[in-house]
């Protein structure tokens, strides 16, 4: 599991807010959303944030981070957060990547169905 995953599932654990944390690390709360959602940090940035968590939040990050699990829950709970934080630009962009998926799937869908059909 990457960083920014492990962290978002503490967070979200916890019901920590990315204001709360710019407020106790200094470090804009931009930056924090920005990491949030998948972007890269500096390691000095990430050490501040985590010692802004008690003991027990560090812990669950690093058991999340050790775990390399990601359900199918976790991966809607993200997408959710994900949803809600993004600028109207990248959901645009995500929305044209999920409609080019479906056009490709059903493409392939029709295409095994037509080989399927003339084997029988």
């Amino acid at each position: 599991m990457d960083f920014s995953l492990a962290f978002n599932l503490t967070v979200s654990q916890f019901g920590i807010s990315a204001k709360d944390l710019a407020q106790r690390s200094g470090i804009l709360e931009s930056t924090i959303s920005r990491f949030r959602n998948g972007h890269q940090i500096k390691t000095e940035t990430l050490s501040r944030l985590l010692e802004c968590l008690s003991v027990e939040q560090r812990e669950y990050f690093l058991s999340a981070l050790a775990s390399g699990e990601n359900t199918k829950n976790q991966r809607r709970s993200n997408i959710e957060r994900w949803i809600e934080t993004a600028s109207i630009d990248e959901l645009h962009h995500s929305l044209l990547l999920i409609g080019h998926k479906c056009v490709k799937q059903n493409s392939q869908n029709s295409q095994n169905f037509e080989v399927s059909q003339s084997v029988a």
